[in-house]
């Protein structure tokens, strides 16, 4: 059983991906660039981009990172300490 700050922990996790999803997405659109164009540039799948995009999946940090480098954009830590 989790306790209450790990529960928290947990939930501060969950939105900081959120926000970071809805970063990329936003990007993403903002780029001018078709899914298929950042997905053969990115290196990662235009499937996996698709399901990203419509809210169906998540990307793994590596995609993130492939996806950000071709829109030029910087993946950062926010800084937060955690425990």
């Amino acid at each position: 059983m989790q306790s209450t700050d790990e529960k928290c922990i947990l939930n501060d996790m969950a939105k900081e991906q959120y926000h970071l999803e809805q970063q990329m997405r936003e990007a993403i659109r903002r780029s001018g660039m078709s899914c298929y164009q950042i997905s053969k540039a990115a290196g990662v799948s235009e499937a996996q981009l698709s399901l990203f995009m419509n809210g169906k999946r998540s990307l793994t940090l590596k995609s993130a990172s492939k996806i950000a480098k071709v829109l030029n954009l910087e993946l950062k830590p926010t800084g937060r300490k955690r425990g």
